[in-house]
């Protein structure tokens, strides 16, 4: 069985950056508002997405998340800061539980749709994850925003169903990633920087007599950290995301290597190579570029399965919940 701790931490709020929900904004579906409301509001359904309602109490939970995960860096206060002109983070972040649980229930109904479902052992660890978050939550929170078991155990089934279908829809995205695609070097160097051109005669002069002294320095990074006119004196990158100054000049060298004065836009550099191969960048970037191309995949097939699903969301009802004072 997988750690819960895990779970928890990979499920809670609709799988942000594996399920795109940010970057998948604005293509949820056909979305219609209804103004109508009636009855007890909490108790209501609140939008339905293709042939699923949603209900308030369903949402709230979702609500509740939002709130706990911000107000535990940020304070309670910061549901009235101000976002553009006329829209406030608690806007934004109510508006951000109507597109991400729509995107989820669309997801989670193609998931159904193509024959994925959770197996006995993911269900039970979604509701052993639910159980879990219920005994942290507070007593007046679980009366205001209608906390319960079976609540939060959709919360994580959904997610649990959704980041599976993930891996189900993305598949056949290539993983043979090549070395020399995603080759990583890290290196040190020393900056000079030159102040306009008047300075630039002697920052050359100054570079090359650091360039003799590293030579000599039995470690260049103590050596780079003591002299050079910039705070960060160690890089790890590849080919893709090279520094503009010296990022080709930096990928010629080898292990050892320590460079001649290199010019670039803002001053001179001295490089040092640490590894002209750096194994484990190397392996997360070869794994950042298949997440990458997952990402794309899923996009692009969100996009086609998000045509077909009827959104209707009861916007009224909706405004009457708040973050910052009790729900009707």
């Amino acid at each position: 069985m997988r750690n819960e701790d895990t779970m928890r931490k990979k499920s809670l709020f609709i799988m942000a950056a594996l399920l795109l929900c940010l970057v998948l904004a604005g293509c949820a579906g056909k979305k219609e508002e209804e103004e109508d409301k009636e009855g007890d509001i909490k108790g209501a359904i609140l939008m339905a997405v293709g042939e699923e309602a949603v209900s308030c109490q369903e949402a709230m939970a979702y609500l509740y998340l939002l709130k706990r995960q911000y107000e535990s860096g940020m304070g309670e206060g910061i549901w009235s800061f101000q976002i553009g002109e006329d829209k406030t983070l608690e806007d934004y972040a109510k508006e951000s539980v109507i597109s991400n649980l729509t995107q989820l229930k669309i997801i989670c109904q193609q998931a159904q749709e193509e024959g994925i479902s959770l197996s006995e052992e993911e269900s039970y660890e979604a509701a052993q994850a639910a159980r879990q978050l219920l005994k942290t939550v507070k007593e007046e929170d679980i009366g205001r925003f209608e906390i319960t078991e079976d609540t939060l155990t959709t919360v994580y089934a959904d997610n649990a169903l959704a980041a599976k279908f993930f891996d189900a829809a993305t598949a056949q995205v290539d993983t043979n990633i090549s070395d020399e695609e995603a080759k990583q070097i890290t290196i040190q160097y020393v900056a000079v920087i030159t102040n306009g051109t008047d300075g630039k005669e002697k920052a050359k002069e100054r570079a090359e007599k650091l360039r003799k002294e590293a030579k000599k320095a039995s470690s260049f990074l103590n050596f780079a950290s003591s002299n050079s006119d910039l705070e960060e004196v160690e890089q790890t990158f590849g080919k893709a995301d090279m520094p503009e100054e010296f990022g080709q000049a930096a990928m010629e060298l080898e292990k050892g290597e320590l460079s001649p004065v290199i010019e670039g836009k803002k001053g001179y550099y001295i490089l040092y190579c640490i590894t002209d191969y750096n194994e484990d960048a190397t392996a997360a970037k070869k794994e950042e570029i298949i997440d990458k191309s997952r990402d794309q995949m899923f996009r692009e097939k969100y996009e086609e399965w998000s045509k077909k699903y009827k959104v209707v969301v009861s916007s009224a009802l909706w405004d009457e919940f708040s973050l910052t004072q009790e729900n009707i």
